[in-house]
């Protein structure tokens, strides 16, 4: 948000779309549900991504990050490689 790189219209403003990368149905995430997610996330991506700002509806999948915000391009992922803003050295620089 500081990098004016996703939309300021908080909170209700659509700041990823994409597809579930296990059964490939299109998502959405608004930036209230990115602010709910979990800051760390790699210990829980086998147990379903629970702090996952997102739920995909198919019973099969589990809940997704959104990851790489700071990098203008964000993104759904499981948790596995989702690195929170806090480990990043300054806004706009992920890891």
């Amino acid at each position: 948000i500081c990098e004016g790189r996703c939309p300021t219209q908080w909170p209700d403003a659509i700041i990823c779309e994409g597809r579930c990368p296990c059964c490939g149905t299109k998502l959405t995430c608004t930036m209230r549900q990115a602010a709910r997610q979990t800051t760390v996330a790699g210990w829980d991506y086998s147990d379903g991504a629970e702090g996952g700002a997102v739920k995909c509806p198919s019973d099969e999948c589990g809940r997704l990050y959104v990851t790489n915000l700071c990098g203008g391009k964000p993104d759904f992922d499981s948790g596995k490689g989702h690195n929170h803003c806090t480990e990043c050295p300054d806004f706009g620089q992920c890891i």
